[in-house]
């Protein structure tokens, strides 16, 4: 599990800063009934892990009633950013997990959003994703050198997203032979088509998500993790290469490892523009001591859900940073990632 940053303040004023919103958030939330925006289905994993968060945050608000998790997707989790953005109490009580592709897809890609992507408060990730491609035992494509030579289709959900990106990307940067066929409707469709034989693979399949759903299928051999796509190799699964070290163009590398960052905050939870600091702080602790509650873990593992909890202040850094590279960085990662989702 992470580590987690330890201050450098000292104690006695760690404590005064820290009991005063405490107190304050603990009197706002009393009697009141808290929202858990998802901007995934029913019966997705993000909506698992939201309903996960629902059982246990409560504990750490005593006064609050309830809280209560409501689906809404669309649009590759813009609906749901874009109701908290716009549309929702800016005062605590409603906090939302959206999908992690929307924390650079503003900046990476050339589209409008309704919201600013940098205004929101970053409350913590559950966990650390590693995004990898799969392949069905029956496609011919055994191995990465096969995908130089051979097509294989994968299935794939919105234009735009991972499924499509990164099998792009590929056979952009590397001669790969992946066509992608997008336009499934959620991870049960898209992995029923395998099923079916209608396609032979998936690409940027979060791996959590799939030991949860599809633990069976890789345990018989059913489908195959092909390639990692991750800043670095998941120990769970050592002898499977990673994108990264295929790829030797600087350019090239720039654009996959700024994709990458945003599985470091696999599932972020975030609170609208304009709740007030002292509020802030109190969802972040609440939802970090949460992280470390036993009965949390207990539940979690139960679920089999990876735990690898990320603090909303270093999310919130993090994105910061990222925000912040200089100007030809970005647009020279536009322009490869443009080129790649325009290809054939």
């Amino acid at each position: 599990m992470r580590g987690r940053l330890i201050s450098k303040l000292g104690a006695g004023v760690l404590c005064a800063v820290a009991l005063a919103p405490v107190a304050w958030a603990d009197e706002f939330y009393n009697g009141r009934q808290m929202t858990l925006v998802v901007g995934s289905g029913a019966g997705s994993v993000n909506d698992a892990y939201a309903r996960l968060l629902s059982r246990h945050l409560r504990k750490q608000i005593p006064g609050a009633s309830n809280l209560i998790v409501q689906n809404l997707p669309g649009a590759s989790g813009v609906t749901a950013a874009a109701q908290l953005y716009n549309n929702r109490p800016r005062d605590g009580s409603v906090i939302g997990l959206v999908q992690r592709t929307l924390l650079l897809e503003p900046l990476l890609l050339e589209r409008n959003y309704p919201y600013d992507i940098t205004q929101f408060n970053w409350l913590g990730s559950l966990n650390r994703e590693s995004n990898v491609l799969i392949v069905s035992s029956a496609s011919k494509v055994k191995t990465f050198e096969d995908a130089l030579h051979t097509e294989a289709i994968l299935a794939a959900a919105a234009p735009d997203s991972d499924g499509v990106l990164y099998p792009k990307l590929m056979n952009s940067f590397l001669g790969t032979k992946f066509r992608v066929v997008p336009g499934y409707d959620g991870d049960a469709k898209m992995m029923l088509s395998i099923e079916r034989g209608e396609t032979e693979g998936r690409g940027g399949v979060p791996l959590g998500a799939l030991k949860v759903s599809s633990a069976d299928k890789l345990q018989d051999g059913r489908i195959k993790i092909l390639m990692q796509l991750g800043l670095a190799r998941n120990p769970e699964i050592p002898d499977v290469p990673n994108l990264l070290e295929k790829v030797t163009e600087p350019s090239h590398r720039q654009v996959l490892e700024l994709l990458f960052a945003r599985q470091e905050m696999g599932r972020p939870l975030v609170a609208p523009p304009g709740v007030p600091q002292a509020r802030v702080a109190f969802l972040r602790k609440a939802i970090r001591d949460m992280a470390s509650d036993p009965a949390y873990l207990e539940d979690a593992e139960r679920m089999k859900f990876e735990v690898d909890f990320l603090a909303g202040e270093d999310m919130q850094q993090m994105l910061e940073r990222l925000y912040a590279l200089p100007a030809p960085v970005v647009s020279e990662s536009k322009r490869l990632i443009a080129e790649a989702l325009a290809s054939k």
